[in-house]
């Protein structure tokens, strides 16, 4: 017993170690097993407590209450089974020797541990600084180590970026060091070298705007690598920049205890930085005051072996060299046309290297310059000359040759200065500029152009002459006259010979004379001559131009007055406005207003059409419409008059427009603007028009329609002839007839066309015609009808109208109370009938017949939209609800109710069809397909039943007999959250969803109890439709409990060798143990 208990307690510990469950996680089982263990633990306690005096009932058990068994094993709490692999092993800080030394480049000093000054090195911009690293403790495999070195220092770009370590310097890399450092693998050998390129860097500092350090590593281009010893590099990051450092991470890998690492510090050129951007020098050069440094850190993420060397401003050389600039022309005194040219020598006249050498020289104006020879670094725009030398070495020279042609626009000096700078030039600038000037002499060419008289007459003679005089002090070359000859009509140029110096022409019409070279106070001379003819009249306007290869241009210009006559026309209408029919009649004058004689006069007068024309002159004919003339010759003043006419009539209403147009052969263009006339009469005519109106735009079907037909006679004249036609709608239902009383006479209809013969119609006057049809429903929809009206003299009009007939679309529509209900429930169905119109609807009824289910009695319980005191105009008839409601308005609708209880025998669909009818709806699918509505609801009956079986039906106390609970939904509708439970055992299970006629089988085992012969209990499955109601049944089982007719044999009797008081508390101890069971076996039943 003591042993069952000790592992008893032990289990129980161990569960408290896990955490205690939750009240609200606790069953019925778990109470009875509480119980069951408050009954054990007093039955130990009473045979503990009698176990002195039971020796021989307990004489087998040697461990005591508490004790472990010897030899057992344990595992302590938190101990974990199997072993651990190693961490990596770095060697400890101590065991590692990492030096980093730095290359003094001055004669004697060699790599240093310490920092570099002017002492020990002189570097310049763009030298780059070698270094080397030694690691000797390492451990065989992958290490990583951050190159950090200083980006900018005092605002200055220091180092830019890392580059091979011996690209501007060539140090022995094994050389010992001046001072300390660790290098033990040199001079050893070092074995083969792993040469890793550094990456690009595209970092654009903020001092620097638009300079990047990528930009700085193609400037200086120069080779940038890491070199290794010992092992592999396996990586080196893009430089991360913070605080003006760049900082770079390189992963490399041993292949033994030793590492051995070369590369070189790029010394910022201010060449790049910002002088190639226009701005200030930014580079190393300009650092003062604190150095700048290159470090070695992080070795394996440990910072316990970091390196840092400097140096010092002063280990940067700063050279100013003197620049110098020479112009010189290579002629003093040109002539225009000649070649000026300038020699520039840019000289570096030391001491060093001048860097970023510019030359600057602003260029004459108006002369086109070239570099001849071409020079690598050097251009002209925009008339400026710009050289830019990146370097240029002591004592070495650029010559820069320029050169162009003169014109006559560079006459005078041509003075010109040329600028030269460096970077790092010294204070001694006087030398930087320099100015040359080339004289240019030029000649003064000009030209004249005389009339040889300013006015002649038309079929004169003209001519101009031409003389062209060199005033200037020197010759005129390439003299040459042109002169675009006037090209009026009935011009032809010639060159008059013998008036004219040679070397002229004439081509196409444009004078050319090449005088070559003309000296100075020297002449040229040429003269030209032309006929006239009546075209030439006006001024005739002529220039001419000399030019010269040497001295520019000069022009001047001439005119010569042709005189032409000027004949004029005018033309009036004898009278202004007439009627149609009456003769139209115009006077036509022309005269000669001169200056001189007008030959070939010749008049032309296109007449209106439509009238047949007649004229009164000798002189004139009328052909197709066209008046011509022919007067021949009119002296200055002198005129002739003609006179047309002819009859109107209605074609000629309105204007009649007219112009004469006159002309002479000897008229010049200018004078044309009065060549022509114009004239206009107006035909007075009727303007017929015609109206129709409906009576009314819109009516019901079965309302008459009519449509009034106006004509009227706006114009001045009267109207001939005046016929209306109509051919009138045919619309269903339609019969025309003329309204006599209000139409005037004239009017029939004919197979559908009304016909109206108004004759003459006069001026304002005014006649109507009046039709009148009735209509059905087979009008519905827009009646459309147009009228036209003719003239014989006045041409046509015509006018539409539409009356709408409006037919009414009644609609019904049905919903049911409730979707679903259960059987006894009362049910319901509610109608609307409404009009959608447009119209009132007529005889409007409503037919439903009504379902018959079994239990269904329908009743009629509300009827609105009835106007007060209204009888109900619905009844139920053999099951068939039937409504009148007469006329329906527009927009208007009824509403009906009808309700009815149900029974068991109602049980399923509930489907119902009501319909709707108007006696003025037309009978098509537009206005049916809502005349009939349905709905429908379903009443359900839920049921279910349970079968309850017991296997096997009887059995001894402890035997275990299995129930069966077999449970059926037995109604129509499907059933939710169905539970079976037993009065004894309690709950058996859930079935979440019962479909109608499906069933479910639950079993349940139970441990047959001691003292009842017979165990009888009832089973129950309860279910929730879906309107939530339940529904329940039970069935019931016993199962026969056979009981022992003789008691099991006692345990043969054994000495007692303990007191009464033991014995006492023993019988004391079973009792109270036998009362706590029956306790339990009690709640058990009840919660069963």
């Amino acid at each position: 017993m003591s042993v069952r208990w000790a592992t008893q307690a032990a289990t129980k510990a161990g569960g408290s170690e896990m955490g205690s469950r939750s009240r609200t996680g606790r069953t019925r089982s778990a109470r009875r097993g509480a119980f069951t263990s408050l009954f054990c633990l007093l039955l130990l306690f009473s045979v503990a407590f009698g176990q002195a005096g039971l020796t021989a009932w307990a004489g087998g058990l040697s461990l005591s209450m508490g004790q472990s068994k010897a030899g057992s094993g344990s595992v302590a709490k938190g101990s974990t089974s199997g072993s651990t692999a190693p961490a990596p092993t770095i060697a400890a800080a101590g065991s590692l020797n990492v030096n980093l030394d730095q290359f003094a480049n001055k004669p004697g000093q060699g790599w240093q541990n310490g920092d570099l000054n002017g002492n020990n090195s002189s570097y310049g911009e763009g030298d780059v600084v070698p270094f080397r690293l030694a690691i000797e403790g390492l451990a065989a495999g992958q290490h990583t180590i951050h190159l950090n070195y200083d980006f900018l220092t005092g605002g200055s770009e220091a180092y830019d970026f890392l580059a091979t370590w011996n690209v501007t310097e060539n140090p022995n890399k094994c050389a010992d060091p001046n001072s300390g450092g660790a290098s033990s693998q040199c001079p050893n050998s070092l074995g083969a070298a792993d040469v890793h390129a550094f990456p690009g860097d595209p970092f654009t500092p903020a001092v620097s705007p638009g300079l990047s350090v990528n930009g700085a590593i193609a400037f200086a281009g120069v080779s940038r690598n890491l070199t290794m010893y010992g092992g592999t590099v396996d990586g080196i990051t893009v430089p991360a920049h913070a605080s003006g450092k760049g900082d770079m991470v390189v992963t490399f890998t041993t292949t033994s205890d030793w590492a051995f690492f070369l590369w070189g510090a790029h010394i910022a050129q201010s060449a790049y930085w910002n002088e190639s951007n226009g701005g200030a020098a930014n580079g190393a050069a300009t650092i003062s005051g604190a150095p700048w440094h290159m470090r070695t850190q992080q070795l394996d993420g440990s910072a316990n072996k970091n390196q840092d060397r400097s140096i010092q401003p002063s280990a940067i050389a700063v050279v100013q060299p003197n620049i110098s600039v020479t112009k010189t022309a290579d002629q003093g005194t040109i002539n225009a046309g000649d070649t000026a040219a300038f020699t520039i020598v840019v000289t570096n006249n030391g001491p060093g290297t001048a860097n970023n050498v510019t030359l600057n020289d602003p260029l004459p104006a108006g002369v086109a310059w070239s570099i001849d020879p071409a020079v690598t670094g050097c251009s002209i725009s925009s008339g400026t000359l710009t050289c830019t030398f990146a370097t240029l070495d002591e004592g070495t020279s650029k010559t820069i040759h320029v050169s162009g042609v003169t014109d006559a626009q560079d006459c005078g000096t041509l003075s010109n200065t040329a600028t030269v700078a460096a970077d790092n030039e010294g204070s001694d600038q006087t030398d930087n500029s320099d100015t040359a000037t080339i004289t240019v002499n030029c000649a003064t060419i000009s030209i004249t152009k005389t009339a040889d008289q300013g006015t002649v007459s038309a079929g004169d003679p003209i001519g101009f002459l031409i003389t062209v005089t060199n005033s200037g002090a020197g010759s005129a070359s390439g003299v040459t006259v042109s002169d675009t000859l006037p090209t009026d009509a009935g011009l032809n140029w010639t060159i008059d010979a013998a008036g004219s110096d040679s070397g002229c022409s004439l081509t196409a019409g444009v004078l050319t004379c090449n005088f070559g070279t003309l000296a100075s106070g020297a002449s040229k001379h040429v003269h030209l001559t032309s006929p006239t003819t009546a075209a030439t009249c006006g001024a005739v306007d002529n220039t001419a131009s000399v030019t010269t290869s040497n001295d520019g241009s000069d022009s001047d210009s001439a005119s010569v007055t042709v005189d032409c006559p000027n004949v004029t026309v005018l033309k009036t209408a004898d009278q202004g406005t007439i009627d149609a029919g009456d003769t139209a009649a115009f006077t036509i004058l022309v005269t000669n207003e001169g200056p001189g004689t007008a030959k070939d006069v010749t008049l032309t007068d296109t007449l209106p059409t439509g009238i047949v024309w007649s004229e009164d002159s000798a002189d004139c004919s009328i052909a197709a419409g066209v008046l011509t003339c022919a007067f021949g010759d009119l002296a200055d003043g002198a005129t002739r008059t003609v006179h047309v006419t002819g009859a109107t009539d209605a074609t000629d209403c309105g204007t009649l427009p007219n112009t004469a147009v006159v002309a002479a052969s000897n008229e010049s263009v200018a004078n044309v603007g009065d060549n022509l006339s114009t004239a206009t009469i107006t035909v007075n005519c009727p303007a017929i028009a015609i109206t129709k109106t409906p009576d009314q735009g819109t009516v019901t079907a079965g309302d008459s329609i009519g449509f009034t037909i106006e004509v009227t006679n706006n114009g001045d004249g009267t109207a001939h002839g005046v016929t209306v036609t109509d051919t009138l709608p045919t619309n269903g239902g339609l019969d025309w007839s003329v309204d006599a009383a209000n139409s005037d006479a004239g009017c029939s209809i004919t197979s559908g066309v009304l016909t109206c013969d108004f004759g003459d119609l006069g001026s304002g006057l005014s006649k109507a015609a009046h039709i009148t049809s009735p209509t059905t429903v087979g009008s519905c929809g827009d009646v459309n009808n147009t009228a036209s009206v003719t003239t014989s003299n006045d041409g046509t009009d015509s006018d539409s109208a539409t009356i709408t007939v409006n037919c009414p679309d009644v609609f019904v529509t049905k919903t049911a109370d409730a979707a679903v209900v259960e059987g006894g429930d009362a049910v319901g169905f509610l109608i609307t009938v409404g009009n959608d119109g447009p119209g009132t609807a007529n005889g409007v009824t409503l037919t439903d017949t009504l379902p018959t289910n079994g239990g269904l009695e329908w009743t009629i319980d509300l009827i609105d939209g009835l106007a007060p005191g209204a009888q109900p105009p619905c009844s139920i008839d053999a099951g068939v609800l039937t409504c009148d409601f007469g006329s329906l308005a527009e927009g208007a609708s009824h509403t009906v109710h009808v309700t009815s209880p149900t029974d068991a025998t109602t049980c399923g669909a509930v489907n119902n069809t009501a319909t709707v009818d108007a006696l003025n709806e037309p009978n098509t699918a537009q206005f049916t397909a809502n005349d009939q509505a349905s709905a429908s609801l379903t009443v359900i009956c839920p049921a279910i039943s349970i079968v309850k079986t017991v296997s096997p039906r009887s059995g001894n106390p402890g035997d275990t007999v299995t129930y069966t609970y077999l449970v059926t939904n037995t109604g129509d509708t499907t059933l939710f959250n169905v539970s079976v439970d037993d009065d004894v055992i309690g709950h058996i299970g859930d079935i979440a969803k019962l479909e109608p006629g499906q069933s479910v089988t639950l079993t349940k085992d139970f441990v047959l109890p001691a003292g009842n012969p017979i165990v009888t209990n009832v089973g129950t499955a309860t279910g929730t439709d879906v309107l939530g109601t339940q529904v329940s049944d039970n069935d019931d089982a016993f199962v026969t409990i056979v009981l022992a007719k003789n008691p099991p044999p006692s345990p043969p009797p054994t000495a007692f060798t303990g007191s009464d008081a033991a014995r006492l508390g023993l019988i004391a101890g079973v009792l109270l143990a036998l009362g706590l069971l029956g306790i339990v076996l009690g709640r058990k039943r009840r919660e069963a």
